[in-house]
């Protein structure tokens, strides 16, 4: 019997800062994917999509921060159980990072420019005593 493939790849940008259980051993953060597609029109327009992704890394929790470029790739799993209300089946989708590699650091907020001060020993202020040799 052969075996399936299951595997995603995908960069995108943090929603916010990461979540992780107390003992920090269980993550959970939801990326923002850019991708183009055409709308009914036949036109290209930018779309986003809001993908949660869970992890059991460790010690990768401190730098997942909102803005924060990142790459992921793992293992998508099926979670199924039993509503308790409604005696119903219930299921949801995870995808479970594998590996995380951050790529960019968050967006900070731009700061104004600075006018650049010109030099107070300009070519015009320059002396011929003060040269050593």
């Amino acid at each position: 019997m052969s075996r399936g493939i299951n595997s995603f790849t995908f960069v995108g940008r943090l929603v916010k800062d990461a979540e992780f259980n107390d003992r920090k051993t269980i993550g959970r953060f939801t990326v923002a994917v850019d991708d183009v597609a055409k709308n009914a029109d036949g036109k290209w327009e930018n779309t986003v999509d809001f993908i949660e992704v869970r992890t059991f890394q460790k010690g990768v929790f401190d730098y997942l921060k909102k803005g924060t470029t990142i790459a992921v790739s793992g293992r998508v799993k099926q979670s199924k159980w039993t509503d308790k209300q409604t005696n119903k089946p219930c299921s949801r989708i995870d995808f479970v990072a594998n590996d995380l590699q951050l790529l960019g650091s968050a967006r900070k907020e731009a700061e104004p420019q600075k006018a650049k001060a010109e030099p107070q020993n300009g070519p015009e202020s320059f002396e011929d005593d003060s040269i050593p040799f």
